[in-house]
């Protein structure tokens, strides 16, 4: 998170929430939260609504390592790339034993993923990196309560040789409505949405 976005967002605490979305929908999205039939109003609606009957799975489907164990009870049929390791802090024996590149993603976050090259990055760097990843609790930050405040980091296999597209579907009550496609999330971020009919 950039540190003018942070800053933002450590301000707006000081409001109650239905304060706190309005302002943070009309500096971030040029409009005041509610608007009718807006994707981000949509977003913004998840946030606020802690209670209803879907928290439980919101909270699973944000945390990676439990998304993994929920999806494998639900289907045989689906390939996970294999999680490599899980820890807050990883040691030199289990980097030596991690292949050459992997992917590195903090357990409850929305975009802090990294991926490495040991070619490129040392241990300690990496350790380093984990460390300030995780100074920062998200879900008090910004309201997202389905992240949890956990400093774990989970390794993960390569899919592929070139990086690919992130899939999210928006579901209700078990039913898929809406399917938010990111691509070249690292350097030149850009967001489709598509509506499912």
């Amino acid at each position: 998170m950039k540190k003018k976005t942070f800053l933002f967002l450590f301000i707006l605490k000081i409001f109650n929430n239905d304060i706190y979305f309005k302002i943070r929908s009309l500096l971030q999205l040029q409009y005041i939260y509610p608007k009718k039939n807006r994707f981000s109003s949509f977003l913004i609606s998840i946030v606020k609504e802690k209670n209803n009957k879907e928290s439980n799975l919101r909270k699973v489907a944000a945390d990676r390592v439990l998304v993994r164990k929920y999806i494998c009870s639900k289907t045989n049929n689906i390939v996970l790339p294999d999680l490599l390791w899980q820890g807050e802090s990883m040691t030199r024996e289990v980097y030596k034993k991690l292949p050459q590149k992997f992917y590195l993603k903090h357990r409850s976050s929305s975009g802090r993923t990294k991926l490495i090259n040991k070619s490129k990055i040392n241990i300690d760097s990496l350790n380093k990196w984990m460390r300030n990843s995780s100074a920062i609790n998200y879900s008090w930050i910004t309201r997202e309560w389905y992240y949890t405040n956990t400093k774990e980091f989970i390794a993960e296999e390569i899919i592929g040789s070139v990086e690919l597209n992130d899939y999210k579907f928006f579901c209700s009550y078990g039913k898929p409505f809406l399917l938010q496609v990111d691509i070249d999330r690292q350097y030149n971020h850009k967001r489709n949405i598509y509506k499912i009919k």
